[in-house]
């Protein structure tokens, strides 16, 4: 009874710490001062560290990705040293601490199901939060606003976008993307009523955010999805491939690196293509080494006269910014090779991990924030990530 009780007093502590961290950096996305989210998403990473501390007395990580983590720290830490800054030392520290602690510490802590569990149902109540303001409830609060988007939803004129705590929809629209995933893992492994009751909360709470990118990434995803179960794993991994080598010949086509139809070079991808074109001229001011982590947009502004927002709004490319071409291409490797890499392991887990990676493949073509720093987008991508990782060495040590 004693054991048992000890049990179950440790899974309420590991759900309350997920928890925890996934309130902590949504709130990073509210008008709460900066200061008071990271100072609260530090007091939940503090005893997770010291949870892997007390538990584990060995460090096991894939030398592959490991590598290419310290490839992209040392090009880092050289840019400071040429040409230091507060704001480069600062990401390079989110980068050692919180993006590490992500990859490599948090998957050994947690199961992988344990902490989908809590996302798919975080998810669902902040998007139940998010309709208040259609029931006649919109408070205002600490830097929290639940007022509904201006704009209209696009597929009804007289509704509004939800934001719920965020200050913009596609924080949520986000979530609800990696949420939908999570229930998903929980529908195939219970078949329960409430895991579907979760995945429906999601799906509908992404389709009144106008949130494009997660649109596509999770039509992709269920695309794969149905894939997998009518043909199996290989014409599955086949399709991820083919997916892959279709958004390289895409963006080639768009920018003209080879030729494709023309139409493609016109489209602007609401201001993206502007954004994307003084992103490779920033490039191209400091190819080898970058600019410096979270720089970017001092980099790109002298060539955005006409733009208003200086963000990339691509991950990849504001990697290769910041750390020019051998940290861009390593930052590049590091996603690309787990997204491939997730179809080689054939087990339920690792189908809906594999879809996980997928979806945050897609978002990073569309949104500058990446795996490093400790904003929602960068700790859910980057712990997906770490049990992507956490999974093969186990499989390769099985």
């Amino acid at each position: 009874m004693h054991r048992r009780y000890n049990n179950h007093q440790q899974i309420f502590y590991q759900r309350g710490l997920i928890l925890g961290l996934l309130i902590s950096v949504a709130l990073v996305h509210t008008r709460i001062p900066a200061l008071v989210t990271y100072f609260l998403a530090i007091t939940i990473y503090i005893p997770i560290i010291l949870l892997y501390v007390r538990n584990h007395n060995d460090f096991v990580v894939p030398q592959y990705y490991l590598h290419l983590y310290l490839l992209i720290a040392a090009i880092a830490s050289i840019q400071i040293l040429i040409s230091p800054s507060i704001g480069s030392t600062a990401r390079l520290g989110a980068f050692l601490v919180f993006t590490a602690t992500n990859f490599f510490v948090i998957p050994r802590i947690f199961t992988f199901e344990r902490f989908v569990s809590v996302l798919s149902r975080f998810s669902a109540m902040i998007v139940i939060i998010g309709f208040f303001p259609y029931l006649g409830v919109s408070p205002s609060f600490a830097g929290i606003d639940l007022s509904l988007w201006h704009g209209h939803i696009y597929w009804k004129q007289s509704l509004n976008p939800i934001t719920s705590i965020f200050y913009n929809p596609n924080a949520l629209g986000f979530l609800t993307v990696i949420g939908s995933l999570a229930s998903l893992s929980e529908i195939r492994r219970t078949k329960s009523t409430f895991a579907v009751a979760l995945f429906g909360i999601s799906i509908t709470g992404l389709l009144w955010t106008n949130y494009r990118t997660g649109m596509i990434a999770l039509f992709v995803c269920s695309l794969l999805y149905t894939i997998y179960t009518l043909y199996g794993s290989e014409i599955y991994a086949l399709s991820i491939v083919m997916m892959i080598v279709s958004i390289i010949i895409g963006l080639s086509w768009m920018f003209g690196f080879m030729w494709g139809p023309e139409f493609l070079t016109e489209i602007s991808l609401n201001n993206r293509r502007a954004l994307w074109t003084a992103g490779y001229q920033a490039l191209t001011d400091a190819p080898f080494i970058g600019h410096g982590l979270g720089q970017s947009r001092r980099a790109t502004e002298p060539y955005l006269d006409n733009v208003m927002d200086f963000g990339l709004h691509n991950a990849y490319l504001r990697m290769f910014v910041e750390t020019g071409v051998i940290g861009g291409f390593a930052y590049l490797l590091f996603t690309v090779s787990a997204v491939v890499g997730s179809v080689r392991v054939h087990t339920q887990q690792f189908l809906v991990i594999s879809l996980l990676l997928v979806s945050i493949t897609i978002i990073q073509l569309f949104n500058g924030l990446g795996l490093i720093g400790i904003s929602m987008h960068s700790v859910i991508m980057s712990i997906v990530v770490g049990f992507y990782m956490c999974g093969i060495t186990d499989t390769e040590i099985s």
